[in-house]
């Protein structure tokens, strides 16, 4: 699992105890729903599947990149046994190969990461932190400024949860995006994935 763990996860809050650790795995889960559903696309180091019907063009856009290997090819419920004459590019999961346009092509590959990205690491720990302090209420009335590798700024006053709250940024822009993740999107949109950003011309 790429995504930091309950232990961890009460270090970086300074957490000793276990009194809360069921809603912190509750928000640790809805964190990474959060993610991946605004950057979409899973990040987990897995085995996944891609299915393609009649592709436009002799590419195919993975999901899940980057993509470290391609396991099977399945062209019209054969599969092929040799897949030498396909090449990946492994960074940004397009794999080139001979594909018809009434081919349907099945492939799984392995894809996302073993380690998270630096970046998506820490808008996760704070996204469960601004989580975690809203649920708990957090009375210290002195603003937060967390900078964001140096281009991303984000204030927030803790003195009132909810609605109550004030949050200011810089460095990034909003937009029709869960609340949770506007103070983060100049980082996060650096992962988005293709599928979500921009339809890719001959990409199938």
């Amino acid at each position: 699992m790429s995504y930091p763990t309950l232990e961890e996860v009460k270090v970086y809050l300074d957490i000793d105890t276990p009194v809360d650790d069921a809603l912190l795995q509750k928000i640790i889960t809805w964190t990474i729903g959060l993610l991946e559903e605004y950057l979409g696309r899973e990040l987990t180091l897995a085995d996944y599947d891609h299915e393609s019907y009649m592709p436009e063009s002799t590419q195919i856009q993975l999901k899940n990149y980057p993509v470290t290997l391609i396991n099977t090819i399945t062209v019209d419920g054969t599969e092929l046994t040799d897949i030498t004459d396909y090449h990946l590019q492994k960074k940004y999961g397009i794999l080139h190969g001979n594909f018809m346009v009434d081919d349907t092509v099945e492939i799984n590959y392995t894809g996302g990461y073993a380690v998270l990205p630096p970046a998506i690491e820490q808008v996760f720990y704070q996204v469960v932190d601004d989580v975690y302090q809203e649920q708990k209420g957090a009375s210290s009335a002195d603003v937060k400024d967390v900078t964001l590798f140096d281009f991303a700024k984000v204030s927030y006053d803790t003195a009132n949860s909810g609605s109550g709250s004030s949050i200011s940024y810089s460095g990034v822009d909003g937009g029709a995006i869960p609340s949770q993740l506007e103070p983060y999107i100049g980082v996060l949109n650096m992962y988005r994935s293709n599928f979500v950003v921009a339809s890719l011309d001959g990409v199938g």
